[in-house]
């Protein structure tokens, strides 16, 4: 059996809580998708479990997309291309211009083989971008970052196989019964100083926040299975209300990303769930 895993670092992950998301599947899927791919934690999981029919993913961030599709389409070329790549600041600086300026085919083997490296090099690994769409994150200084995991992207690869990814936002497209869909979107800040929507260049504030809530109930309506994470903070318990068709689980997640040491222990998160069978 193939074990699949997340081929980059994310904020946020949900390895250690995606069998208990894939859990909540319907037992026949019609179509899994999933808008806020990020790490594909709870994708590589469902994979690995033995999910082997259509699958969606998206993510506004169009290098995380450019990764994907590379990974799955070019796995050879690309660990071929990463295996240029050394880990010095210097070199690491280059690079993020090199992707910041968006020069050249933005889903070419060499602009992904870019993304992946920086995303393993960068400071916690914590990929964040300005409001003009540059990477900003600076250098990790890390001793042995595996930047060029070839296990890892061959297997990732495998499970990509056939899958669409694409580069749009959460809501496009319809959902339909049988569907399983997984939104795991920037969280709810738990105070006004802890807020981090910098993973695209758009951010996620509140009204996308009460998009979200709405495209899920639109879903539920056409008879989808629909799992959401979120912070375990007061608004997000108004958003996702029981009165709305909502269940909530709080689950307690280690956080390993975090600029300040102190603050990756266990943190509290919601498991929204609607028309959980």
């Amino acid at each position: 059996m193939i074990i699949a895993k997340p081929f980059m670092k994310w904020a946020g992950s949900k390895r250690a809580s995606a069998h208990r998301i894939v859990a909540l599947a319907p037992k026949t899927i019609n179509h899994y998708r999933e808008p806020f791919v990020g790490g594909g934690a709870v994708f590589f999981a469902l994979r690995n479990g033995g999910y082997d029919g259509p699958a969606t993913l998206s993510d506004v961030n169009r290098n995380v997309v450019a990764a994907y599709r590379v990974v799955r389409d070019h796995p050879w070329k690309l660990i071929a291309e990463l295996k240029k790549h050394v880990n010095t600041e210097e070199h690491y600086y280059t690079v993020r211009e090199a992707v910041s300026t968006k020069g050249g085919d933005p889903y070419s083997v060499a602009h992904a083989a870019r993304v992946i490296f920086l995303n393993k090099t960068c400071f916690n690994g914590l990929w964040r971008e300005n409001a003009s769409g540059g990477m900003n994150s600076p250098f990790g200084d890390y001793d042995k970052p595996n930047f060029c995991d070839g296990d890892g992207i061959l297997t990732a690869s495998t499970a990509l196989k056939g899958v669409k990814v694409q580069c749009a936002d959460f809501a496009q497209g319809e959902a339909n019964k049988g569907d399983f869909i997984y939104c795991d979107p920037p969280y709810l800040p738990s105070s006004a100083t802890s807020n981090f929507a910098g993973y695209s260049a758009g951010g996620f504030g509140m009204v996308s926040h009460v998009r979200l809530r709405d495209f899920a109930l639109a879903c539920g309506k056409a008879g989808a299975t629909v799992v959401l994470s979120n912070a375990d903070v007061p608004t997000a318990r108004k958003l996702y209300a029981q009165e709305h068709g909502f269940r909530r689980q709080r689950l307690m997640i280690g956080r390993s990303i975090n600029p300040n040491g102190k603050g990756r222990g266990a943190v509290g998160e919601l498991l929204i769930t609607l028309n959980e069978e």
